[in-house]
């Protein structure tokens, strides 16, 4: 039986209780955190690479916009496909 290559993502995000951890994984999800989540932005806190985001419908708002952009976006391990489309 062949197994499934796993899903690429272009950004990870975990977290809980309204505290996240936005990862890049890919060019393109570090070049959408450096253009969207700049360090100049004083609710944005850095960690290495990563972007800390507080508050959970700040973090919606986020990986909505990440959607809409195209991204390919993990949280806690859900595919966020879809998430940004307006219903």
């Amino acid at each position: 039986m062949a197994t499934r290559n796993p899903k690429k993502f272009d950004i990870a995000i975990t977290g809980k209780l309204g505290m996240y951890e936005i990862a890049p994984l890919t060019r393109a999800g570090t070049s959408w955190r450096d253009e969207h989540l700049s360090e100049r932005d004083s609710e944005r806190t850095r960690r290495g690479e990563s972007v800390i985001c507080d508050g959970m419908d700040n973090c919606h708002a986020i990986v909505a916009g990440m959607d809409r952009d195209g991204l390919k976006v993990e949280m806690n391990g859900v595919d966020m496909k879809g998430f940004g489309k307006e219903r």
